[in-house]
């Protein structure tokens, strides 16, 4: 299975569309991943004509999408990768922080996907995979725009695709 992962897109107000790296990567998703800040609901009808989309809202989201997602998601795929999404805003903290939080609370999870930095951000930590992909509309403080791709399959792998 091959997944693109994306969140911090801020769509209209950061980029009118998405880079055309990441809608040529989108063309061979098996699965897409928006961890929160889509901001309007035009994106996610976008996104999923591409593939299945697993999702949370983040905190800049309108009232419309906060309603189709949830604050945290947990899920199961290729039959035993336990995945939690999450946006990452959680009480002052940062997004990091937010992660190893929900890996303490749920030590099962073998991916912990999540955003709200802007800031690429890919660690092993105890066997569990920490990954947020970045912004690829609006790098903010990060020094380019990004996004993820995850390949699952007898391993998990994961990279960070830099958007020139």
């Amino acid at each position: 299975m091959r997944a693109v992962v994306l969140a911090d897109t801020h769509m209209p107000r950061r980029a009118r569309s998405l880079p055309p790296l990441l809608l040529a990567e989108l063309e061979t998703a098996d699965v897409v991943f928006h961890l929160g800040d889509f901001t309007e609901e035009d994106l996610v009808r976008s996104l999923r004509e591409f593939a299945p989309l697993y999702a949370v809202h983040g905190n800049q989201d309108s009232p419309e999408v906060q309603a189709l997602f949830p604050s945290t998601h947990r899920l199961t795929l290729e039959g035993n990768l336990v995945v939690a999404l999450i946006h990452g805003d959680v009480g002052g903290r940062t997004a990091v922080h937010a992660a190893h939080s929900l890996l303490r609370e749920q030590p099962d999870v073998a991916l912990v996907l999540f955003g709200h930095s802007h800031r690429a951000y890919l660690e092993w930590d105890n066997g569990t995979l920490l990954f947020n992909p970045g912004s690829p509309t609006d790098r903010r403080r990060a020094p380019s725009k990004t996004f993820g791709i995850l390949e699952v399959g007898e391993s998990l792998s994961a990279s960070i695709v830099e958007i020139p």
